[in-house]
């Protein structure tokens, strides 16, 4: 459904959840994408939030309480009643749930916890083990599991078994009876051979993995590399425990983005929202580098003025030129900063041969500042002469 047909529905939905119209609120709720469903929770009234998700279908009510935001969540459970919690806790994704746990405070982890079933409890314990920016904490542990001497007619029953909650089933994985990873098959595969053909002669042995604790960074370069949309996880003893979505992933380059994006600018990187963010934390992360770019700034800037001082009172007109000097200066050293850290960034110049390249670069940024000079300088020289 396109966006102008989206805002075509969204004003009646409204009006239905007002008039406690349940029949109606199905049937709009019905074509609408769970990402719209989510972005109307802040125009909504707590109790329209809770008649609008207790009357959507559950994957579609599962799917847009996963996309809002932690506060929003928190909000919507505190005022549902315990069926309604039970359910959203229980029926969230594997890696979404972990997610929703690492931000609860600490006081309310045990509270929710109990909601959850046995199995989701142990299952929850597992991935938060992981530390949240590697790859086991970024996992899912909803995959369907193939074993080498099924057949294609047993491989599709145990994804029509077992596939329901899947967030991928495109590429299905083969382990043999220690869970370890020995190939991969995809749904397309299983789709177009013979019903008893067997798994073990179609699958692909040479699987593409990451380690549970490889960092998440490295994570999404394998996926743009190679333009997967799920990864396998695997121990260091090479048993499958879970695997990596591309929805993830996206999170992870937003996130990455915005580190890198903060750096360049001279912040501290913050690890948590703009919005969430308290005041007293964005002064923490910003005081330190201007402090730094001040003191250093203000003295070489001193020591040149001080250089030049009788010239400057003999010609008072030079002291025109000093605010755009500055200006230039500071323009020049950002675009220098930010290229260089965005191409450590992705990875076009590598930290572990940045000191071979540091010759390459050095050169390349002064040739560079030398040709912005010489341009400037018969711009000012003109601008001088007129003055």
């Amino acid at each position: 459904m396109d966006k102008g047909t989206t805002s075509l529905i969204i004003p009646d939905l409204k009006i239905a959840i007002q008039n406690k119209d349940i029949a109606e609120v199905k049937n709009l709720s019905e074509v609408l994408h769970p990402v719209d469903i989510s972005n109307l929770f802040e125009s909504l009234k707590i109790d329209e939030s809770l008649f609008i998700f207790h009357n959507l279908e559950q994957t579609t009510a599962i799917q847009a309480f996963e996309l809002l935001e932690h506060d929003e969540k928190i909000l919507l459970l505190e005022n549902g009643n315990i069926e309604f919690k039970k359910l959203i806790i229980n029926e969230m994704s594997d890696d979404d749930r972990a997610d929703f746990f690492q931000d609860l405070e600490l006081e309310d982890i045990d509270d929710y916890k109990t909601l959850l079933n046995l199995e989701e409890q142990e299952n929850l314990n597992h991935l938060l083990s992981y530390e949240e920016d590697v790859a086991g904490g970024i996992m899912t542990t909803d995959y369907v599991r193939l074993r080498t001497k099924m057949t294609v007619r047993e491989a599709i029953e145990e994804l029509r078994k077992n596939g329901t909650h899947i967030e991928s089933v495109y590429y299905e994985y083969v382990l043999d009876p220690n869970m370890k990873l020995v190939g991969v098959i995809t749904l397309k595969d299983l789709i177009l051979n013979a019903p008893d053909e067997l798994i073990e002669n179609m699958m692909i042995p040479r699987v593409i993995y990451v380690y549970e604790d490889e960092d998440q960074e490295k994570v999404a370069e394998i996926f743009k590399d190679y333009n997967f949309i799920s990864l396998p996880v695997v121990s260091r003893d090479g048993r499958l425990v879970g695997i990596v979505t591309i929805d993830d992933i996206i999170d992870i380059i937003e996130e990455e983005g915005t580190e890198d994006l903060q750096k360049m600018h001279a912040i501290i990187p913050i690890d948590e929202t703009y919005t969430e963010a308290t005041c007293l934390e964005l002064f923490k992360k910003r005081i330190p580098w201007v402090m730094l770019l001040l003191l250093v700034g203000n003295l070489l800037c001193g020591n040149t003025i001080k250089a030049f001082e009788h010239t400057l009172t003999k010609i008072v007109a030079l002291s025109f030129f000093m605010p755009m000097l500055l200006a230039t200066a500071g323009n020049v050293g950002a675009q220098s900063a930010s290229m260089i850290i965005r191409a450590l960034a992705v990875g076009e110049v590598s930290i572990d041969k940045f000191f071979k390249s540091l010759k390459a670069i050095w050169f390349k940024e002064s040739v560079v500042a030398l040709m912005m000079g010489l341009t400037l300088s018969v711009i000012c020289f003109i601008q001088a002469y007129m003055i």
